[in-house]
């Protein structure tokens, strides 16, 4: 009855779900696991800026440099909990895809598997979120069961100048590329692996220029420009369906353009209205080979013989029981949170289209 089952049930519900894959966005992006079961870390921001040595005549001495001390912050990462309660009537009720008279112990496993594989779907997809609300934003956002803020949101202070506009009312998508190809070579961000993700709006827009439809008509292998008929998931990763790869116009270095569909519509809490994981308007802007740290913390739970313990992990899932009436909870938690290296090398670009 204790952390062996919900084991089990988790690693059934993995290759049953929709929103549920080892390969997920926030692996993609923030790639560098940082694990440990302490409630926080000290984030040190130390972005060196970096100059040639200087030379110096025999007789006089070494030319000094100047070392600036980088700035420390401490993060305690916020902890999500839910649970589930299995009570009497959840358990007089027949479990779809069972017979009414199949066994109470058969009929409980097949509940708890389809009840944590829910947790995992809810997790996911808010972690999903938060992945990419951290590279749009710079901000790692954390709300109550209202969608609310608690106030433990993380703003990791990205400059105001990587939050772009582009009016294509009066442009066009080769300009809005060029553009967000400038703001990242401004920032340094690295060259390679470099990766769009539009939102509806921007992918229509995107679809229909002129210049890019020219380019793919003339080579569909062109270097500039490469499409795919059936278009592949980006390195694997779920959801992230790569359309092109660019290098149109003044553009110095070629971008993957993405679009994020995993299969349904990001829905913060329950009963709210479903959205774009990316909104229509908005695309945002990065390099995979930049680092980013994905920051799992400790939180409590129970071990089988209800013990306290400490476990740190993407997902942690235990079971206990409350006495009156006898009612069985499954309960899942995280304490995480995602790091970029350098926030300034990630961008958003939001576009007027009429």
């Amino acid at each position: 009855m204790g952390l062996e089952l919900i084991t089990r049930s988790i690693k059934r519900s993995y290759e049953e779900r929709k929103l549920i894959a080892q390969n997920g966005i926030d692996k993609l992006l923030f790639p560098e696991l940082d694990e440990d079961t302490s409630a926080g870390f000290l984030l040190d921001t130390y972005v060196s800026s970096p100059y040639g040595v200087a030379y110096r005549d025999l007789a006089n001495p070494s030319v000094i440099r100047r070392f600036v001390n980088g700035s420390g912050q401490k993060i305690v990462p916020p902890i999500a909990s839910e649970k589930t309660p299995i009570d009497e009537e959840l358990l007089d009720q027949i479990i779809s895809g069972g017979e009414a008279t199949e066994a109470q112990a058969t009929r409980v496993a097949r509940m708890i598997d389809r009840i944590v594989g829910d947790h995992i779907e809810g997790h996911n997809m808010t972690r999903w979120k938060q992945a990419l609300d951290v590279l749009r934003t710079g901000n790692f956002y954390a709300y109550d069961s209202g969608g609310n803020s608690l106030g433990l949101d993380i703003d990791f202070s990205r400059d105001s100048g990587n939050s772009l506009t582009y009016d294509f009312t009066t442009g066009n998508m080769v300009e809005a590329l060029e553009a967000i190809d400038a703001a990242m070579n401004a920032k340094n961000t690295p060259a390679s692996r470099r990766v769009v993700v539009m939102g509806a709006t921007w992918l229509n827009n995107f679809g229909s220029n002129t210049t890019i439809l020219t380019e793919r008509r003339a080579n569909d292998s062109n270097v500039r420009v490469e499409a795919q008929m059936e278009a592949p998931e980006l390195f694997g990763t779920m959801g992230l369906v790569l359309v092109s790869r660019v290098r149109v116009g003044a553009m110095v270095h070629p971008v993957y353009v993405c679009t994020f569909q995993p299969g349904t519509s990001y829905v913060g809490y329950k009963g709210a209205t479903a959205t774009a994981w990316v909104p229509d308007a908005e695309a945002l802007a990065f390099s995979l080979d930049d680092r980013r740290y994905r920051i799992n913390r400790g939180v409590n739970a129970l071990d089988e013989m209800g013990g306290r313990i400490r476990v740190a992990g993407d997902l942690v899932v235990d079971r206990y029981v409350e006495n009156d009436p006898v009612t069985e909870f499954v309960r899942s938690q995280t304490r995480h949170c995602y790091v970029p290296a350098n926030v300034n090398h990630t961008f958003k670009s939001t576009g007027t289209f009429e």
